[in-house]
């Protein structure tokens, strides 16, 4: 916002000379990440120590490894990591190694001089540009700095422990002020106990690491690394970087739609990702304070064996002790793969591979993957037993099915058109689906998220590409009726009732399938709208009352004074 306010002040400045002076300035930015990034921490206790301070929240043992095979190695021990497309899996064994340790706030003499000069330098230049900005510069550059000043002033009350209900600005702002609260939360719930993950930032490593923002190349995991760098990146970082889209998205490169657009980007983001970081903040804080038992349905082995015990249609998994898979030509033991079942304490969950149903496989390429509708659904019990949960607790009483689901609404869904010759429809393009009549509406990607290191797109930003048709086939999709839209609302209706009505928010997998008909194949609580529209005011009333009552409810004094 400070460089924005210099270039008013100047009409002669080319396009080209603005960007170089962009691009200057994150450059600056990544080499005080390096500086960051090269220090020598000290490490604080554990997490496992930490998680005997802290109000007990149950975290599910580490599934027994596969035992030893003396034969040649499985290469597809990689799994998809809840909403996060193409990410391997890690296992995480609770032991205080390198990536299960929280790092220390101001750990060193050596982080603490980093970081005082870099805010001696950051504090002087953008006070000159902004002295120099003020001066000379119009009413829609004010706005766009009191905007910048706003966001600023409220990322320090609520670090610094102040009440979500008591921000200084935004506090009809709903989507400003939980925005805000879900950067915040970051800090907050670093080091904090984790329903999957060990702590909170190591799931936010694990599910960051494939991810980047357009045109950057580099993993958001390394904001990650300690909270001095992830608390440069909201101070400074972020707000150079919504400049820069800014620039780069106004269509007419006038200093007043740019202010807008940076005003929008910094305080009502409306790409995706952000949705979806404000979601697995809001079911990483509840399970914190709750406890409750529907979040071991992240398991996803769990998650079949609870779904047959409650008559939910779940797909079905082989009950065999193991499996084996061999070469057709490879001899001398060579080839073999042996999968030890889950049901049998394995690693594994073996299951039979479905194929589409006819009446959504006429859209799809051949060779196209098992293409699922992702179902959000919201519950307004879990707001409810907040005050009431106690680690024994069970809110899955079948005898208040009928309550619960009263309780549960269908938000959004997608459908997930999978790619020719794809494995899984995590690649695919997301049709949107109207969730009350079942039209499709048009297409489009996330893909340029998941773009790492060198590419084509580096340095830019193009807009997600829109589709009315299926790219692999040209067969028109836009337009056509999901067959039995009520049927799929209410299957994930009905399983977030009778399974999890104590979990805030679910995505579920559904698929119609030619073997089994409709089932269902997972839950993610941490889930991803994958583009799909929604009612934002419902939804931010909704997370705005889970903030207003989790936040107060930490249980450590978790402000950074």
């Amino acid at each position: 916002c400070c460089l924005l306010l210099l270039l008013q002040t100047s009409s002669s400045l080319s396009p080209r000379l603005i960007m170089g002076t962009l691009l200057g300035f994150c450059h600056i930015g990544v080499v005080c990440l390096l500086v960051l990034l090269c220090c020598e921490p000290s490490f604080a206790v554990s997490s496992k120590q930490k998680q005997n301070k802290t109000v007990g929240l149950r975290i599910p043992p580490p599934p027994e490894p596969p035992a030893p095979q003396h034969i040649h190695h499985c290469d597809v021990s990689t799994s998809v990591c809840d909403d996060n497309p193409s990410s391997e899996a890690i296992v995480d064994d609770g032991k205080p190694s390198s990536s299960n340790i929280s790092t220390s706030f101001f750990a060193s003499s050596h982080e603490q001089l980093s970081l005082l000069l870099t805010i001696l330098l950051v504090s002087a230049a953008s006070a000159t540009l902004l002295l120099v900005g003020i001066l000379f510069s119009s009413s829609h550059v004010h706005s766009a700095a009191y905007a910048q000043w706003k966001y600023w002033r409220v990322l320090v009350f609520l670090l610094r422990g102040g009440g979500y209900d008591n921000v200084p600005f935004f506090r009809d702002d709903l989507h400003a002020k939980t925005h805000l609260l879900s950067f915040v939360m970051m800090v907050h719930m670093w080091d904090s106990p984790h329903y999957r993950s060990g702590t909170f930032r190591n799931d936010m490593v694990k599910n960051l690491r494939n991810v980047a923002f357009p045109g950057t190349g580099i993993p958001l995991s390394l904001l990650c690394m300690n909270k001095i760098v992830l608390l440069s990146f909201l101070f400074v970082g972020y707000p150079i970087l919504c400049l820069a889209y800014a620039f780069l998205c106004s269509k007419k490169k006038t200093i007043e739609n740019i202010a807008s657009l940076h005003t929008a980007y910094l305080i009502h983001p409306s790409e995706w990702f952000f949705f979806w970081r404000t979601n697995c903040v809001v079911a990483s804080l509840h399970a914190l304070i709750t406890n409750t038992p529907g979040y071991d349905m992240e398991d996803k082995f769990t998650f079949l064996v609870e779904g047959e015990a409650r008559d939910i249609p779940v797909s079905p998994f082989l009950k065999t002790s193991g499996i084996v898979c061999k070469d057709r030509n490879e001899e001398g033991g060579m080839g073999i793969h042996v999968f030890k079942n889950a049901t049998h304490n394995g690693a594994w969950i073996v299951q039979e591979m479905l194929s589409n149903a006819e009446s959504i496989d006429q859209w799809l390429p051949d060779n196209a993957p098992l293409s699922t509708f992702r179902v959000i659904t919201s519950s307004t019990h879990a707001y409810d037993i907040v005050n009431s949960c106690s680690e024994d607790t069970d809110h899955r009483n079948a005898n208040k099915a009928d309550e619960h689901r009263d309780a549960v609404r269908a938000l959004s869904c997608v459908w997930r058109a999978g790619r020719e010759n794809a494995h899984t429809d995590h690649s695919s393009i997301l049709f949107d689906v109207d969730i009350e009549t079942g039209i499709i509406g048009d297409g489009t990607t996330n893909a340029h998220w998941y773009q790492l290191g060198i590419h084509n797109g580096l340095f830019k930003y193009q807009p997600a590409p829109s589709f009315t048709a299926h790219p692999d086939n040209g067969c028109t999709i836009t337009g056509a009726l999901v067959p039995d839209i009520n049927a799929i609302k209410e299957i994930a209706c009905s399983a977030h009732a009778k399974m999890l009505p104590d979990v805030p928010l679910c995505g579920w997998d559904v698929a119609l399938t030619k073997e089994h008909n409709m089932c269902l194949l997972e839950v993610n609580l941490s889930c991803n709208f994958f583009n799909g529209s929604f009612d934002k005011r419902n939804y931010f009333e909704y997370i705005d009352r889970f903030y207003s009552k989790l936040q107060p409810l930490l249980p450590e004094n978790k402000a950074l004074q």
